[in-house]
């Protein structure tokens, strides 16, 4: 129940080979019981990413139990082809009476990649119903009229969810690579500290290929290289 009654908004997608002959519209995301039952889906752009298909999911509350704690607000979520925690990715500023302090509005298209960035961008507004009338709506937002305005969110490359540790030794085992192109073994990894850092090791390990022959990764890098001391990866092409 919301300003909308008993309605929520669902998505639905259709297609087309020529922008004037379309499929029949079908459903193809919609709120369910892990929802708050006010939650309303909007907007979703989505594009492919690395071999994935990504989206930024505009979540309305037309109650009163939007994250941020206002009401009637509109965060971003970020929806994977593999999984996601339906947590925002981009959340109303905290700052009342800030241009982006209520409603959300992500910019259909692709990332845009800058070195080691993702660009962002998106739009803020005022709240999604306020009468124009109200005394809140004279009061709220910025004296000058700019109730809506355009901005750039960066994000780091690649860093949309990632496997955190503890200070104490931890591990990470992924699913068996076929080895077929290049030499080395590239990671994105945030290891500041010189211990604990990261150091690739296996269960059995082949012959020169030990923890302890393993190089240590210990700085905030995109493309860190893991490595053995005098022992190359190119013997493994092919497995």
């Amino acid at each position: 129940m919301g300003d909308q009654g008993v309605t929520q908004r669902a998505l639905g997608i259709s297609c087309s080979d020529d922008f004037e002959h379309w499929t029949k519209p079908h459903t193809c995301l919609t709120p369910d019981d892990y929802d708050d039952r006010s939650v309303n889906l909007y907007n979703m752009p989505g594009f492919v990413y690395e071999g994935m298909y990504l989206g930024f999911l505009e979540l309305y509350y037309s109650g009163d139990n939007q994250p941020s704690g206002l009401a009637k607000a509109k965060d971003v979520q970020l929806i994977t082809s593999r999984a996601g925690d339906r947590k925002p990715f981009l959340s109303p500023s905290e700052m009342p009476g800030n241009w982006d302090t209520y409603m959300l509005d992500i910019n259909s298209s692709e990332l845009i990649s800058q070195g080691d960035k993702l660009w962002i961008y998106y739009g803020g507004r005022a709240p999604h119903y306020v009468p124009s009338t109200s005394r809140i709506g004279r009061t709220m937002f910025p004296q000058d009229g700019k109730f809506a305005a355009i901005g750039l969110a960066t994000h780091r490359r690649n860093g949309f969810v990632s496997y955190d540790a503890t200070m104490e030794e931890e591990s990470l085992t992924t699913k068996p690579i076929l080895f077929e192109l290049g030499g080395a073994l590239h990671v994105n990894a945030d290891a500041p500290r010189t211990e604990p850092s990261w150091r690739l090791r296996v269960g059995n390990p082949v012959e020169d290929f030990t923890r302890s022959d393993s190089q240590t990764i210990s700085k905030n890098t995109l493309d860190g290289i893991l490595g053995w001391s005098g022992s190359e990866l190119e013997r493994f092409r092919g497995q």
